[in-house]
């Protein structure tokens, strides 16, 4: 599977979660406790950073907190985490690929990372007037030519007027680097702790005994 898989259970959780729910988690109890652990992991991934260079967000990890779910198990439950338009991309940056670390790379073809927040969240393709360039370092980018960068109508292929903060004045300046591959570290902490999920867990399931829930089948 491509999302983030978190399960809950009586052989998985902490011993005072594990103590109190050893014979008493009813299905109803489950829904609940899954139900609530299911938006407190959405609300973790709302209010992640957007970006490490600070630009305005792609809402990423808001759509990843959209595409979370949960699935009550005969002990316990799983939380799954995707985002539906990137699916995996949360599973890779959880893990990060053996060791914590990965490598990243297009078959045949040359990474763009942009280089300016005014192309970030969009494709090389989708602009006209980007020109290779290569340092003498040998690194690859696309930089806008004279003019500027216009953007493409996906739907007509012809371009549109300049976006702002990328036309005439614009020209010469990089607007993506070309990588063979890419380095991704592994991000833990896309996720709540385990220890933040048991603390949780033990609470919701003490409060909802409390409300005396648990005697339902």
């Amino acid at each position: 599977m491509n999302d983030i898989e978190v399960s809950v259970s009586k052989d998985t959780a902490s011993a005072a979660v594990a103590q109190l729910a050893l014979s008493v988690v009813s299905q109803t109890l489950r829904r609940r406790v899954g139900g609530a652990t299911m938006r407190m992991v959405q609300q973790h991934l709302s209010n992640l950073s957007p970006n490490k260079m600070g630009w305005p967000s792609q809402g990423f990890y808001k759509k990843a907190a959209d595409g979370t779910s949960f699935q009550i198990t005969p002990d316990g439950f799983v939380i799954h985490v995707d985002n539906e338009e990137a699916p995996g991309a949360m599973k890779h940056q959880y893990n990060g690929g053996q060791e914590g670390r990965t490598t990243i790379s297009m078959k045949d073809k040359l990474m763009t990372i942009p280089a300016r927040q005014e192309f970030y969240g969009s494709a090389a393709g989708q602009f006209a007037n980007l020109k290779f360039g290569m340092f003498k370092s040998g690194t690859k980018f696309l930089y806008v030519g004279t003019g500027g960068a216009d953007r493409i109508n996906c739907q007509t292929g012809k371009s549109s007027a300049n976006q702002k903060g990328i036309g005439a004045r614009a020209a010469m300046t990089i607007a993506f680097w070309l990588k063979e591959s890419v380095e991704q570290d592994a991000k833990p902490k896309v996720l709540p702790k385990p220890d933040v999920f048991s603390q949780f867990i033990g609470q919701e399931l003490k409060t909802a005994m409390r409300g005396n829930i648990t005697g339902l089948k």
